[in-house]
């Protein structure tokens, strides 16, 4: 009887400590949590594309891809040639960038004076998606038009077609499945 008794305690002595590494593990995951955001900035005439990292952990960005009209563009000149869009750009590449806690990257800025761009942006023809790590590789994918509030024309409305800001981060297995542009 004494015997079973000391197998009984040693089994909940070794599933407490289960349970208190799985705390710990969830713990130190949760110290190091990265929240990275793409929006835009427009302004008159000049459009922005920011990334910025609320996070408090570091944001391993693995991949970042931008769409126009649903379909894969190859970089930023590459969009610019389709929004027919000339002038001075400054951009910055996001592939495998660090944005670090609370800090913001400027990766996108224009002077657009037909505002082609910044009209693809409000009417949600042009995306950029982001596909960022943690320092433990859990995953999270987020995209700028799910922080943009769409302008739906009246006349193509039905109900609720049209969205408004919504939770911008998916939790993902990986960034593999996503082509990279080259931003």
């Amino acid at each position: 009887m004494i015997g079973l008794a000391a197998v009984l305690l040693s089994l909940c002595g070794l599933f407490v400590s289960i349970y208190e590494t799985s705390l710990e593990r969830q713990e130190q995951r949760a110290s190091v949590w990265p929240r990275a955001s793409v929006a835009p900035s427009l302004s008159g005439d000049s459009v922005k594309v920011i990334v910025e990292n609320s996070g408090i952990g570091p944001a391993r960005v693995r991949a970042a891809a931008v769409e126009h009209n649903g379909e894969h563009v190859a970089g930023w000149r590459a969009m610019m040639e389709r929004l027919d869009i000339q002038g001075s750009v400054s951009t910055s590449l996001l592939n495998q960038r660090v944005p670090s806690p609370d800090s913001e990257i400027e990766v996108f800025a224009i002077r657009d004076s037909t505002r082609a761009l910044s009209n693809s942006i409000w009417v949600g023809n042009l995306d950029i998606t982001l596909c960022y790590c943690s320092v433990y590789e859990e995953c999270w994918v987020t995209a700028m038009q799910n922080c943009v509030d769409i302008v739906v024309p009246d006349s193509a409305r039905d109900g609720d077609t049209d969205r408004g800001p919504q939770d911008p981060h998916r939790r993902v297995d990986g960034c593999g499945y996503i082509q990279p542009s080259g931003i």
